[in-house]
């Protein structure tokens, strides 16, 4: 399939064709995480699990400046390989959790599975997850793969109240200034380049292109975070993970070990770190916090 990129009102980049609906659950259900390529390669080591629970932390501290009361819910949509949902249930909150494909969870944390409420289902289509209102949603690498954005926002305001905040993970593609900076030293088109890889990812957002879509759909910003921003290796030939996939590993155990060192510091001034990552797009990650 040969596919093409175009730019929405919001400056989104979209995927032209779009798969269909049965060509994507197809994928998710029976590819997606039983192929060993990618972020789902391999066995992790407990440094990397506490990587995952990195993020957590963030949010977590995020939600308990927000949300008045103690936080008694949390949903994780689209919820992987359910590390997310291993972690706030672990804080004894009640965790529904939903996905394409239990697969991952099920190789991964499969108690966590055992003792919570999932349901495997197209997260986009079944609305019968979206019924009960929620204090806290985490919607983490899920909208750069689905088909109807729209649809899938309208739904997840479905589980929100007056003091829900809805979270939003997708990667940072379109405005990063580092892999602006290494496509136009390489001459190298977006379509060209190692983030464009439908049929997997189907949209690509900036920080701006993300908060004009949400604010397009009734959202009200909180915050917006950046991650660490492990691209800036690809500003060196030797450590170009791109162009040598040895080096990949060895990119991703920087950002591992340098998570683990900052995990256990001041969180408030950590999150101050990762908003002004974010207010100059930097970061692989960009993380959007929304309420009503």
């Amino acid at each position: 399939m040969n596919y093409r990129i175009t730019y929405d009102r919001h400056g989104t980049g979209v995927v032209e064709p779009l798969p269909s609906t049965e060509e994507l659950q197809n994928y998710y259900a029976k590819k997606y995480y039983q192929t060993p390529t990618g972020q789902y390669a391999g066995n992790y080591s407990a440094r990397e699990i506490g990587y995952f629970s990195f993020f957590n932390k963030l949010i977590d501290f995020i939600a308990s400046q927000y949300i008045p009361g103690k936080v008694s819910t949390f949903a994780d949509i689209g919820c992987g390989e359910g590390y997310a949902s291993a972690y706030f249930h672990s804080k004894g909150i009640e965790v529904p959790a939903a996905d394409f494909s239990d697969y991952g969870m099920r190789s991964r944390n499969p108690d966590t599975l055992s003792q919570i409420s999932y349901k495997q289902c197209d997260i986009v289509s079944d609305e019968s997850i979206y019924e009960v209102k929620k204090d806290l949603i985490l919607v983490k690498n899920v909208l750069e793969h689905v088909i109807d954005a729209d649809k899938f926002i309208k739904n997840l305001k479905k589980m929100m109240h007056r003091d829900s905040l809805l979270v939003i993970q997708v990667p940072n593609d379109t405005s990063n200034p580092i892999l602006e900076f290494y496509r136009k030293e390489n001459n190298i088109r977006f379509e060209s380049s190692k983030p464009f890889c439908p049929p997997e990812h189907l949209r690509y957002f900036s920080h701006k292109s993300l908060e004009s879509f949400a604010k397009s759909m009734g959202l009200t910003k909180v915050m917006q975070l950046g991650d660490f921003p492990i691209e800036m290796f690809l500003l060196n030939s030797q450590t170009d993970y791109y162009s040598s996939s040895d080096f990949g590993k060895q990119a991703h155990s920087i950002r591992v070990n340098m998570c683990h060192v900052i995990r256990d510091m001041d969180v408030a001034k950590v999150v101050t770190l990762c908003e002004a990552l974010g207010s100059m797009s930097l970061g692989r990650d960009i993380i959007g916090i929304y309420k009503l």
